[in-house]
């Protein structure tokens, strides 16, 4: 079975804002990927593994509770952050005190690298949340919001699927999000829709 750890690329070096903490969170993986997450000389990146296979949401739920600082980005293991995500997402939820969760948008590319488009949602509240049961327009691999409201709601573990949107239905009456139209991130295609 391929790998389940936490994520392939996982820092920049020409990231502009320093001040993080990265868990790569392995979740029985049986290939090689732990070995090679384990090589990163990098103190601010924590590998952790226990053998098990628990889930997405339970491994999600983990890396909120060793977190220890004010934000909780969230991405994949085929995702890549643009040396600007942190720090545009973070000086985004300082000037906006009221927003809760904020993403951004991203580009989209095939297994080969080729460029498959741009996914950007609606940047407010009320537009991101237009039809809840239908879906939140917030692309999860883009989220960071306040590690106080992760810890508040956290992942649902008895689901294997729809773990972030699940997330925001249950917070999107009392929380706030938005989105940033900026690229933030690159992602591999799973679902081009």
């Amino acid at each position: 079975m391929p790998g389940y750890l936490g994520c392939r690329a996982p820092f920049n070096s020409d990231a502009t804002y320093n001040n993080w903490e990265l868990f790569l969170i392995d979740d029985g993986s049986t290939d090689q990927t732990l070995q090679l997450a384990r090589h990163f000389e990098e103190p601010r990146i924590h590998t952790l593994s226990d053998g098990a296979r628990r889930g997405l949401a339970a491994r999600l739920n983990q890396a909120i509770e060793l977190s220890r600082g004010v934000y909780f980005a969230r991405m994949d293991g085929d995702d890549v952050a643009y040396p600007k995500r942190l720090e545009r997402q973070i000086n985004y939820l300082e000037a906006h005190s009221e927003i809760d969760l904020v993403g951004t948008a991203m580009m989209v590319f095939a297994e080969n690298g080729e460029i498959l488009g741009k996914r950007a949602g609606p940047q407010t509240h009320a537009d991101i949340c237009r039809r809840p049961t239908g879906a939140f327009r917030m692309f999860h691999p883009t989220y960071m919001g306040r590690l106080a409201w992760f810890r508040h709601y956290r992942y649902d573990v008895r689901l294997t699927v729809s773990q972030d949107q699940d997330l925001l239905l249950r917070a999107y009456r009392t929380s706030q999000f938005a989105n940033i139209p900026e690229i933030l991130l690159g992602t591999v295609k799973k679902n081009w829709y």
